[in-house]
């Protein structure tokens, strides 16, 4: 089986298109701690800030789903889930224990995840799965037939959505074009849909679910996609799901490996250490979100993670600390370590601070995407920022346009109302 699994990587390498050079191939199961958290990469995404709705995939456990990707659609509800269900020869494939090689995570990036897994010893499975933007996401099953019979197998997705108090009603639905989708519920300002291509669906079931079957040629493989999307009402839920499924996917395989390239690919001789790197850049892009009216450069946010992104005001005045404002300590860290994957991304930090300064030359500590103020004045990082980013960007044009607004945000440090002993040194 080693070796079918070398001649199907070759075929979907040379036929497929799937290959993405700049990305590591990784073996992470189960066994490990790290979840996958997924959200909108900004760099080739639409991002919202009011309503950014991120996702984490779980390999599963002992009596678990497997593949599932779950989230909590910025903190509405208590989970909503969607897993892959696998039938065929008479049995359905869906726990982890089920699979007869349980998922791995083979490669990661922003916005994207791959895993790998046989669903028996004669059928693989590669699933990937993609964050269009902040209100969609996707997942392309590639299933190869390995063994010298063909396949029939029957997907099915099944959802699960539920409050803090009740499993909330899902319903099928029936499109002009006679393909079913499903609907997962009413949310607070959100109506969320799920489309499977070339799906149909048992109308009686007890378990809404969508499905499809597909009938794989010994040695060949089948793709299938399906697209979530949540937004405001089903009916623009429904087209921004067809729109994603309308779209080449391989266009948008070819951006995200060409923006991988820019993330440093680290080796230390400890794969758990060089891992956690890996992830940590990961999630460092994941962590920029784009220009609003109050900030006019791609900002960031922390804890980007499927609790967090809904405002219930609608403006962001809700939100909690990582959410409401750059703070400087951060900025500082954050700016340094993607300066040479984006320097757009860190240079736009700098420009926030300066696009909020007031005539005396003060920046305050925590300008957001929401118009937050911190109320004090920013710790005196910002030049030393600016020269961390030069250095390893080079831009000189960046220095020079910042140079006079940092040099005012020094000397008002300098002011006496920030020296009450009169020592010379800002208290």
């Amino acid at each position: 089986y080693a070796y079918f699994d070398t001649v199907i990587n070759e075929y979907l390498i040379n036929e497929g298109g799937l290959l993405m050079n700049n990305l590591r191939r990784w073996e992470i199961d189960a066994s490990g701690v790290y979840v996958p958290h997924l959200a909108a990469d900004v760099r080739r995404s639409r991002t919202d800030y009011l309503d950014d709705q991120s996702w984490s995939l779980s390999l599963g456990g002992l009596d678990m789903p497997a593949l599932a990707l779950e989230t909590r659609y910025g903190g509405r509800l208590a989970r909503a889930s969607i897993v892959p269900m696998w039938g065929l020869d008479g049995h359905v494939v869906h726990l982890t224990q089920t699979y007869a090689t349980p998922p791995v995570i083979t490669h990661i990036a922003p916005g994207f995840v791959r895993t790998e897994a046989r669903i028996t010893l004669d059928v693989s499975l590669q699933a990937d799965v993609i964050v269009f933007e902040s209100g969609a996401i996707g997942s392309r099953y590639t299933v190869t037939n390995t063994g010298q019979h063909p396949a029939e197998i029957r997907l099915d997705l099944f959802a699960h959505v539920a409050s803090e108090r009740r499993k909330m009603p899902l319903a099928i639905l029936t499109l002009v074009d006679e393909i079913n989708a499903l609907s997962m519920g009413r949310i607070p300002g959100l109506e969320p849909v799920l489309m499977l291509e070339k799906a149909n669906a048992d109308l009686l079931a007890d378990s809404p679910k969508i499905g499809t079957s597909l009938s794989i040629p010994a040695g060949e493989s089948v793709a299938v996609r399906w697209v979530h999307a949540g937004l405001p009402r089903m009916g623009d839920s429904l087209d921004r799901a067809r729109f994603w499924l309308e779209q080449d996917w391989e266009a948008i395989y070819t951006q995200i490996d060409a923006l991988a390239a820019a993330i440093p690919q680290i080796e230390t001789g400890d794969d758990d250490l060089d891992a956690a790197i890996a992830v940590s850049y990961q999630q460092s892009v994941q962590a920029f979100i784009g220009p609003s009216g109050h900030l006019p450069n791609t900002s960031f946010v922390g804890k980007r993670q499927p609790a967090f992104g809904f405002s219930i005001r609608g403006d962001g005045s809700d939100y909690g600390r990582g959410w409401n404002g750059q703070d400087p300590f951060t900025a500082y860290l954050l700016a340094t370590a993607i300066a040479t994957i984006d320097p757009k991304l860190a240079q736009g930090i700098v420009y926030n601070y300066l696009a909020i300064q007031t005539d005396d030359g003060a920046i305050d500590a925590g300008p957001g995407l929401g118009g937050q103020r911190a109320g004090m004045l920013s710790l005196p990082l910002l030049a030393r920022l600016t020269g961390a980013i030069y250095q390893q960007t080079g831009d000189k044009l960046f220095v020079e346009e910042v140079y006079a607004g940092l040099l005012a945000f020094f000397n008002r440090w300098f002011e006496q109302d920030f020296d009450k002993d009169l020592d010379a040194i800002p208290e």
